[in-house]
Order: C-alpha cells, then sequence, then structure tokens
C-alpha cells in the first residue's frame, strides 16, 4: 500500500485524519502530487467471487493468486478481478479462506485505482469488507503486482503452459485444501460436483482419509467431463497400490482428453513398476512431447517426489 503524501499544513493533516475517521472502516490513500484528495466512498460493495476463466499468475506456499481473464474497458483503464487464495481453508491473514478485488489498471501511466476488497470463507460467505480508495491519479503499481505486466505489457516470456480455470470453486479445487471436516459438507451435498472433486483432490494429494477411494470414485461419476477429477482418482490408485485399476483410468481419460500428458505420464510410471521399461519410457516420451512440464507438475501436485531422475527425462 502506498503511502500518503501529506502537505506541510497542520490544517491538512487535520482534515486527512477526518477523512480516514469518516471511511466507514475502510482505507484511504490520499492523491499523489494533490493537496486535496477526493471524496472517499461510503457505499461499500464487495466484489463477487469471480465465476469466468481465471488465470494463475503466483503461487507461493502459503497462497496463490489468480487473475480474472473477463476484463472491462473504463474511462480510467481496464477492469480486472484478482482472487487471491490461502493454500489452507484459513490460511490467509485474519484466518479467512480468499478475497476478492476489483482494480482498474491505468496502462499508460501505469497506475492503479483500487476497488474495494471483499474476504470470504471457504464455503463463499462473505466475512468482511474492506473500502479501499487510491485518489483522482491512483496509486503507482507494487512489485508484486504482475497482473499489471500481465494486462498491459509485455508479458514475461511463459514457462510451460499456463494454468487457467473456470470460477472461484475450481481455483480451489487447484491450490487450497478444503476444511478439516470437509466430508462431513461434502456428505450433505451428494449431488455437488465441486464439494466431491474438492474432497478428492485433498485426498490424492495431501490429506488420506479411509473414504478417499470411495470419494474419488462420486467425484468422477459427477464430473465425467473433467480431466483433473479423473486424474486425481488414477494417481490415488496408483499410489495406494492399485495399479490394474489405476491403469484403466489412465486410459479413461486419454481415450477422452488424447492430448492429456499426465494420463500418458501416470501409465508410464505404472509400467516402469512392472519392469516394462520400454513401454514405460514411450509412454513418457509422449507425454513429454504433448508439455515439457508434465514432470514437475505431477511431482509437485501429487507429492511424488521419490521419483528417480531416470523416469523424469526422455
Amino acid at each position: 500500500m502506498a503511502k500518503s503524501k501529506r502537505d506541510g499544513s497542520p490544517l491538512m493533516a487535520i482534515a486527512a485524519i477526518i477523512l480516514v475517521a469518516g471511511a466507514a472502516g475502510g482505507f484511504l490513500w490520499l492523491n499523489h502530487g494533490k493537496t486535496t484528495p477526493a471524496p472517499v466512498p461510503t457505499v461499500s460493495t464487495p466484489p463477487a467471487l469471480p465465476t469466468g476463466k481465471l488465470q494463475l499468475i503466483r503461487d507461493r506456499l502459503t497462497e496463490a493468486r489468480y487473475l480474472g481473464l473477463d476484463r472491462k474497458a473504463t474511462p480510467q483503464g481496464i477492469e480486472i478481478q484478482i482472487l487471491t487464495l490461502g493454500k489452507a481453508a484459513d490460511g490467509l491473514e485474519g484466518g479467512i479462506a480468499m478475497t476478492s478485488q476489483t482494480k482498474i489498471l491505468d496502462c499508460a501511466r501505469g497506475r492503479i485505482f483500487d476497488g474495494n476488497l471483499g474476504s470470504f470463507d471457504a464455503y463463499g460467505r462473505l466475512t468482511a469488507t474492506k473500502v479501499l480508495y487510491a485518489g483522482t491519479l491512483g496509486r503507482a503499481s507494487d512489485t508484486d503486482e504482475v497482473e499489471m505486466t500481465l494486462v498491459c505489457g509485455p508479458a514475461p516470456a511463459a514457462k510451460g503452459k499456463p494454468v487457467i480455470v473456470t470460477g472461484y470453486r475450481a481455483a480451489q479445487l487447484e491450490s487450497q485444501l478444503p476444511p478439516d471436516d470437509y466430508g462431513k459438507v461434502a456428505e450433505a451435498h451428494p449431488q455437488d460436483p465441486a464439494a466431491w472433486a474438492w474432497l478428492c483432490a485433498a485426498g490424492s494429494r495431501a490429506r488420506w482419509r479411509a473414504e478417499t477411494p470411495a470419494d474419488c470414485d462420486r467425484a468422477a461419476k459427477l464430473n465425467p467431463a473433467n480431466p483433473e477429477v479423473l486424474l486425481d482418482r488414477g494417481f490415488l490408485n496408483l499410489k495406494i497400490g492399485r495399479p490394474a485399476v489405476s491403469e484403466a483410468q489412465f486410459r479413461a481419460v486419454f481415450a477422452k482428453f488424447p492430448d492429456n500428458a499426465a494420463a500418458y505420464y501416470g501409465l508410464s510410471l505404472l509400467q516402469a513398476m512392472r519392469s516394462g521399461q520400454a513401454a514405460s519410457r514411450a509412454a513418457r516420451v509422449h507425454a513429454l512431447d504433448l508439455d515439457e512440464g508434465v514432470v514437475d507438475w505431477v511431482v509437485e501436485r501429487y507429492g511424488l517426489q521419490s521419483i528417480s531422475q531416470e523416469y523424469r527425462v526422455r
């Protein structure tokens, strides 16, 4: 957050304090280069959680940041939406699961106008709102705000395929572990595809429970066209020692999605476990031809760091 510039006059300092106190729980940034700030909004309207396409733009140990790909031109600049997820369901400051914020980017001048920020729990319920304000000239972009470069360009060279999901629930499945008691939530919503997909993802990657195989079977049944869910089930069965089941599931994935590199790589691991080295290498090479970054993605997503270097290259 940029520091406010203050006029040397005591009268102006008092006026700034009054404005901050009257901002209904919000924050105030005074105009850069101005002595009289514009009025602070008094009505707090938080952005809704996004339902459109989102691109993962920052992935850290404790949080993930997504940029909404739906953009709107305004007189001030380009309006965007940012979704930030804690890696745990209470992982952001204050124990919240995620925040959603609108911003307007003035690309020509390199300035940002902050919209209001909403804080949400893991179930998508609004828990708090902050009124953010950047003055009539906006504020300078923070070095951590990669969205400025991505939207205004020139964009940095991309490493591998971008991670793009649709809606905040898919972003949760990609980046966030559900609450510890989420099994009860899913069981209370037996036909909710996103709930079971999230539960299966947690079990296949980091949080096993005795019901996880059944969780993933239900998730796959409710999400037959979602390759991420089908992969979670396939890698779960690979990890728990069900090679025949896992192989059938990987083959089902690339039967529907012929360019799914992760399914071919999963098959290559199974074939290596059976000492089918030639078949393993052929499947691995095919996976790498489809996506050079697939090995790193699988290793990171499913915690398979013990895979030797031999099975990570062509």
